[in-house]
């Protein structure tokens, strides 16, 4: 019953972009164009390497942003499908039986204010998606971090530099 009310109401009123707000689909075809791109991998060590669908920008910091403080789950699983096709890159180009992935924490008192935490959900979708998947929580929280919301990329890197600080206790755990 409530999936065909759901079914009635997209119809009666069909959802727009997040991103320019066309009416539609939660995401057009011209703003889901950037997420289409080859995935960018930058390496830092052997075995330790950065995966990026899209660089951010006006075209991804509207889903990130509902993803991240409006809980919309259609936001939350476009970005763990994101996740997926990255994991699946590494799963080609590698023989590794588990993959890790660090995600960046958020404040607490961000948490608190949404009442969730958007990175657990999407990172519940992303182990939903594939298997063999790890999240290790590495990386704290150090120094005050201004809200991100209206930052230009550049501001980002500034606010965050020397921001995060790993846990070595837990890496050597993991690496051992």
């Amino acid at each position: 019953m409530f999936w065909n009310l759901s079914a009635l109401n997209s119809l009666l009123f069909p959802p727009n972009c997040l991103v320019c707000n066309s009416p539609g689909s939660k995401l057009c075809l011209k703003c889901k164009a950037p997420w289409n791109l080859p995935i960018t991998k930058v390496w830092f060590q052997p075995k330790i390497s950065l995966l990026y669908q899209v660089e951010y920008g006006e075209k991804v910091n509207p889903i990130i942003l509902v993803a991240k403080e409006s809980n919309d789950l259609f936001a939350q699983k476009f970005l763990a499908e994101c996740f997926v096709k990255s994991i699946k890159l590494l799963r080609t180009e590698n023989d590794f039986e588990k993959i890790f992935m660090v995600p960046i924490p958020s404040r607490k008192s961000n948490e608190r204010r949404r009442g969730y935490s958007h990175l657990k959900q999407i990172l519940s979708f992303t182990q939903n998606l594939t298997s063999n998947v790890e999240f290790l929580p590495l990386l704290k929280i150090i120094k005050p971090i201004i809200d991100q919301t209206s930052l230009s990329a550049k501001a980002r890197i500034t606010n965050l530099q020397n921001a995060y600080n790993c846990d070595q206790k837990l890496l050597r755990k993991y690496l051992s």
